[in-house]
């Protein structure tokens, strides 16, 4: 195939004027009329704008990633009821101490169950821990007979403390 060496345009069309020397960020592209050419800007005058962009559409996505976990751990802070599990835990753990029968009245329950659950549940509970041995044995002895049993324990050589005392 021979190549084209005439540079002349076919009779009938125009050729638009180029200019000698064009801007570094455009060039000439067809014409939208006759006679005029349009000038585009090249592509790379904003080169960052993608990797912006990408780090931006990054950026949100782990926001929308923190906000749902976010929404996560409010619901389960919201709906947290493991204080009132471990109150209800510490208070029926003296009675499951003793594996009782099965009751539906407690006029049902032997009293010595019920004597020792009192016991163990003084023991456990959070009252006494400022107090010592003996002075817990007297105070849950005083709580389940219900009486004042300071001059008995005094008798039998207890040194008790006034807070024990009142």
């Amino acid at each position: 195939m021979e190549e084209n060496k005439n540079l002349t345009p076919p009779e009938g069309t125009t050729v638009p004027e180029v200019p000698e020397k064009a801007a570094p960020a455009e060039e000439v592209c067809e014409p939208a009329a006759e006679g005029t050419p349009v000038i585009r800007r090249r592509r790379g005058k904003h080169r960052w704008a993608a990797p912006i962009g990408g780090a931006y559409i990054i950026l949100a996505i782990i926001g929308a990633i923190a906000v749902v976990f976010g929404a996560g751990r409010l619901y389960e802070t919201i709906t947290d009821d493991s204080a009132l599990l471990r109150q209800i835990e510490r208070q029926i753990q003296p009675v499951m101490m003793f594996d009782p029968v099965p009751f539906a009245d407690i006029a049902d329950v032997d009293n010595n169950i019920l004597v020792k659950t009192s016991v163990w549940s003084c023991l456990y509970s959070d009252k006494r821990s400022g107090y010592s041995y003996d002075e817990r044995v007297a105070l849950i002895a005083a709580q389940v007979a219900n009486r004042d049993l300071t001059a008995f324990f005094t008798h039998w050589g207890m040194t008790l403390s006034d807070g024990v005392k009142a």
